[in-house]
């Protein structure tokens, strides 16, 4: 606790760049050194302004301890770069927040894929109906779908991964305390029920321009993949497909009509050597061997109203061929995932064989061919 008392009055109170806070840590090995060093510690740097060291040397943390109060009070907490439960990942970029606010539950990102979802905010019904496919069933699949909470295609990813079995992640360039924009109020209370909205940005600060850029290195960073749904050129997906490029993460895009604005973004990044994706399986297919628990889910209709998504009926094939994945999996496990009871299961994967679809390997596992 008192480590992250003293990391909000670094972020907070001292306001240095994200590169000064680096700097210091480097320099004094922890927040605890770093906040009982003096003035002369401080000025042996050479890094800081005048003003940078005066606010250095006044240790006073009440309004720390408030902030605190009131993400507690929020249902949430704060996680600074040194906590256990600090993203992973996120820490590989090369300049990670030190500091983020979460409100909700944050997902235990250690063991699961991770996928960001970003595009342009003026989206069509196609680009909402891909984003909403896309979302749930990465979701249905295992995956954490991340995003930024904005209109058009952020907001119906979200929704997309609500639809689906795994919790959402909201990154947003404001205060977590804030729902930005207004009318997606109700969303961030949907996220919050089991996922996370957070920030870089202290408790009450308003959207500013140059967040969203900034905060898209966070969404990026935070993610194996980066899938650009629907993007004109000035889309600000653009920088966080570049983003993930510079953090070497992969980059997908779904292929548009080529005389909407709205997908020049997206097959620019094609040509450009982004992966395209017509369908989830071209993305989790580059991703089976690290997670080889993930599972083709249950495929949605495209729709031309994004707000009319159907499923479709998955048959007892289906089921057993998605529970079996890529890998070779026992008969136990394939009726647990599959929900089958054992005689529609031992029919099935009689046919299945018989039909050459998958082999039946020794001590009861099955594999696909």
């Amino acid at each position: 606790m008192d480590n992250i008392i003293k990391w909000l009055w670094l972020h907070e109170k001292v306001c240095l760049s994200r590169s000064k806070q680096y700097h210091l840590l480097e320099h004094f090995g922890n927040i605890e050194n770093i906040y009982k060093a003096n003035l002369s510690d401080y000025a042996e740097m050479d890094i800081f302004s005048a003003e940078e060291l005066n606010l250095l040397t006044k240790k006073d943390l009440d309004s720390c301890l408030v902030t605190l109060d009131k993400m507690t009070n929020l249902g949430g907490k704060i996680i600074t770069i040194d906590s256990p439960d600090y993203p992973e990942l996120l820490k590989t970029i090369h300049d990670p927040p030190t500091v983020l606010y979460c409100r909700g539950h944050m997902p235990d990102m250690t063991n699961r894929l991770a996928i960001a979802m970003v595009g342009t905010r003026k989206a069509t019904n196609y680009g909402k109906s891909c984003a909403f496919k896309f979302a749930r069933e990465l979701s249905l699949s295992g995956a954490v779908v991340v995003s930024g909470m904005a209109l058009g295609i952020d907001a119906k990813s979200h929704e997309g991964a609500l639809a689906g079995d795994t919790p959402t992640i909201a990154v947003v360039g404001s205060g977590v305390d804030l729902a930005y924009p207004k009318a997606n109020a109700p969303l961030m209370k949907d996220i919050l029920k089991t996922g996370a909205v957070i920030s870089e940005y202290p408790l009450g600060t308003t959207p500013e321009k140059y967040h969203f850029p900034e905060r898209n290195r966070i969404i990026s960073g935070l993610c194996h993949g980066t899938l650009v749904v629907e993007a004109d050129f000035k889309s600000g997906s653009l920088i966080t497909a570049k983003s993930a490029t510079e953090q070497d993460r992969d980059v997908f895009a779904v292929p548009g009509n080529i005389t909407s604005v709205y997908s020049k973004g997206t097959n620019y990044l094609i040509k450009d050597g982004a992966h395209v994706a017509t369908c989830v399986e071209d993305i989790l297919s580059y991703y089976r061997f690290d997670y080889p628990h993930l599972f083709t889910a249950q495929p949605v209709r495209i729709s031309a109203d994004p707000d009319t998504q159907t499923s479709v009926s998955k048959t007892p094939e289906d089921k057993i061929l998605a529970a079996i994945g890529e890998g070779s999996i026992h008969t136990d496990t394939i009726c647990e995932i599959s929900k089958l009871d054992i005689a529609t299961l031992n029919a099935t994967l009689l046919m299945l064989e018989l039909s050459g679809k998958v082999i039946k390997l020794p001590g009861g596992f099955y594999s696909r061919t």
